[in-house]
């Protein structure tokens, strides 16, 4: 048995309906304490655990990346595997997302600053 665990890093102005993408398809989550001195950051992270690899909802948490980066203009997810190469979700089908899922070992939602959800 091993234990994936995929961090997700959100900013203030499109964590929320990440989340609320995360929450409709039935993904649990947990926050990750940040401290921080800047008081006008307010990023957030959060953790999508689970204790069986195989069992992942990879196909699920794919969906939602590619329907979340589809559903607005300028959004979009970066993968970060274990060896530090870079992947874009746009342009890749959920498919495709679901296998880099299984390597990944953070994500970054980055959206367009001007529009706050």
């Amino acid at each position: 048995m091993s234990i994936n665990i995929l961090r997700a890093n959100l900013n203030q102005d499109y964590e929320k309906s990440f989340r609320n993408a995360l929450n409709n398809a039935n993904i649990e989550y947990s926050n990750v304490l940040l401290f921080s001195t800047d008081e006008d950051k307010k990023d957030y992270i959060i953790s999508i655990v689970d204790s069986i690899s195989d069992a992942m909802p990879w196909n699920t948490l794919a969906n939602v990346i590619i329907n979340w980066v589809n559903s607005g203009k300028e959004r979009e997810v970066i993968f970060t595997h274990a060896d530090n190469k870079i992947f874009y979700a746009k342009g890749y089908s959920a498919s495709d997302v679901s296998k880099m899922l299984s390597s990944c070992v953070n994500i970054t939602i980055i959206s367009d600053k001007g529009k706050i959800e």
